[in-house]
């Protein structure tokens, strides 16, 4: 494992030296637990820490601040009820050489997690990325459903320790790439939503906002730059590590008739891909009197021929 992490080594610094920000992508952290079926709680953390020792070594010459970690609970659309809480695994998700650390916040199993920053203190310097609109359903997140999720965790860990961005990567998890387009859009439209929640925030001398609603200073537009980032990113994560542009470069909305300009025109409603069924006519498969629940992959009991649609 060392002698891997010792490999990637080279890997990582190239991707820093040609000045990107380099991202690690570790579902399995938190999904190792569901591959695991038969160990407990204190063994996973010790399979887990190890395994952060080890990327850790990788990291290890490379400043924090050029490092992302991305974290997520296996994105398969499944029951999800067996996942490991967040605060079972807080702490060894901070001890990841990291700058920013990037979780779900917005799925139905781990949106109320939040509060697990009630007692978890954020790692001095260090940037919370909470994804505030996901890949779960195809519905399109309100903007003001998008600032309230930013503003619970800038009432925790400080407005400015806070970028937006997504549970993990839409692409084909969601109907259509409008759909995308549209979840990226209300994070930016998020930023004009919070005013109906703070209104005018106080400002300190020298002009700059307190409290802990959202700035609409130019750390704040630097900020909405870097969310377009993170959400293009974590479109397309894979399972390697991804190399992401430099957050001060913006990055374009969609053009208009390739986007999420689609819904404007048609009232919300999205022609799928022409071999998609829009009325879903296919017949189910039989189960008998109960709904069968499909484990996600390579956990104990999954049966390789039950394909999710």
């Amino acid at each position: 494992m060392f002698a891997i992490a010792e490999a990637m080594n080279a890997e990582y610094k190239a991707i820093v030296d040609a000045g990107f920000l380099l991202q690690i992508d570790d579902p399995d952290l938190p999904d190792g637990w569901n591959c695991l079926p038969d160990i407990t709680l204190p063994e996973y953390r010790t399979y887990a820490a190890l395994r952060i020792d080890a990327l850790n070594h990788a990291l290890r010459d490379i400043p924090k601040e050029k490092i992302r970690l991305h974290v997520c609970w296996g994105s398969f659309h499944g029951p999800h009820h067996d996942d490991v809480p967040l605060k079972d695994i807080i702490d060894l998700i901070f001890r990841v050489r990291a700058g920013s650390y990037s979780i779900e916040a917005s799925n139905p199993c781990h949106e109320h997690e939040w509060r697990v920053f009630e007692n978890v203190k954020l790692p001095e310097g260090a940037t919370l990325i909470p994804g505030v609109v996901g890949h779960c359903t195809d519905f399109i997140e309100h903007p003001d459903l998008v600032a309230e999720r930013l503003m619970r965790y800038a009432n925790l860990v400080g407005r400015e320790n806070v970028l937006a961005g997504t549970d993990c990567g839409l692409g084909t998890r969601v109907g259509h790439p409008s759909i995308c387009w549209a979840k990226f859009e209300a994070l930016a439209k998020a930023r004009g939503a919070q005013r109906k929640f703070c209104g005018d925030a106080p400002k300190r001398r020298g002009g700059a906002h307190r409290g802990v609603c959202l700035s609409e200073g130019s750390t704040r537009r630097r900020n909405m730059r870097k969310t377009w980032l993170i959400a293009a990113a974590l479109a397309g994560l894979g399972a390697s590590p991804i190399a992401a542009e430099q957050p001060n470069q913006p990055v374009e909305p969609p053009a208009s008739g390739s986007t999420s300009s689609e819904l404007s025109r048609s009232g919300g409603v999205i022609k799928p891909p022409a071999d998609v069924d829009p009325q879903m006519k296919q017949t189910p498969p039989s189960s008998g009197d109960r709904m069968p629940v499909i484990p996600p992959p390579g956990t104990a009991g999954g049966n390789s021929s039950v394909k999710p649609k």
